[in-house]
């Protein structure tokens, strides 16, 4: 999922990603979802591909995965400043 506006790809480019996380395995028929923030693209193709091949024995939080995966990779996310 990327920007959701014209207004907001001409602001801020074309390069971002963002959207959720699916989490299956669980015992419900649907998914849990994790919101994932706007991020650079090209952070999001390795990260959305790491998270592919991802196998826990529980359920993670956004903050212990992306540490995980910048731990592991040595990757690190770049995120989209809300800020600015």
């Amino acid at each position: 999922m990327g920007p959701v506006n014209y207004d907001w790809i001409e602001k801020n480019g074309n390069d971002w990603a963002g959207g959720r996380i699916d989490i299956c395995g669980n015992d419900d028929y649907y998914p849990d979802e994790l919101h994932l923030p706007i991020m650079k693209a090209s952070s999001y193709g390795p990260f959305s591909e790491w998270l592919s091949k991802l196998r826990t024995t529980g359920m993670l939080t956004l903050k212990e995965l992306v540490e995980r995966y910048e731990n592991e990779t040595g990757n690190k996310i770049i995120w989209w400043d809300y800020e600015s």
